[in-house]
């Protein structure tokens, strides 16, 4: 993942456990969140477009 261009994630978080040091994971790519949860959208990774 960490030399991805475009990353979705459907219905998982980006905890410290799948992403490591977050000001390092898959600095290059665009990344879409989707979650039922708007809390957990932004919560950990900034991403590009949440839904």
């Amino acid at each position: 993942m960490h030399d991805c261009d475009f990353m979705i994630n459907i219905g998982a978080r980006f905890d410290d456990r799948i992403t490591g040091k977050i000001d390092e994971f898959s600095p290059k790519s665009k990344k879409v969140h989707i979650d039922i949860d708007p809390s957990s959208i932004n919560k950990n990774v900034k991403v590009d477009l949440p839904i």
